[in-house]
């Protein structure tokens, strides 16, 4: 029966521990979703009285219909809160993983 496989490519090594490409591009997502929400954070907290901020409209823009979805399925808002920042968390990762993906370099 023939077999198709696929083995993980390795790019460093530190000691025993291989590297992979997949666990690198997990880690620089890693990194840019820890940024962004840094960034985000201080913006969130500007206080302007004058409107939102534009980090403030992207949040909202990506986590208020992911919210509204995930109450809506789960029909019960105590659920949906103790669920939603898992389910956030998971969406926001492959987003951001999947459009890094396509960059080249």
């Amino acid at each position: 029966m023939l077999q198709i496989g696929l083995e993980q490519e390795y790019i460093a090594r530190i000691g025993n521990f291989l590297i992979s490409n997949s666990l690198f591009t997990a880690g620089i997502v890693t990194l840019v979703l820890i940024a962004c929400a840094c960034i985000a954070w201080t913006k969130l907290n500007d206080g302007n009285p004058f409107g939102k901020s534009k980090a403030q409209q992207v949040a909202e823009a990506i986590f208020e219909p992911l919210w509204n979805f995930v109450r809506g399925v789960l029909e019960n808002e105590k659920a949906a809160a103790a669920v939603f920042p898992f389910i956030a968390t998971f969406f926001v990762f492959i987003l951001v993983a999947n459009a890094i993906e396509i960059l080249p370099g």
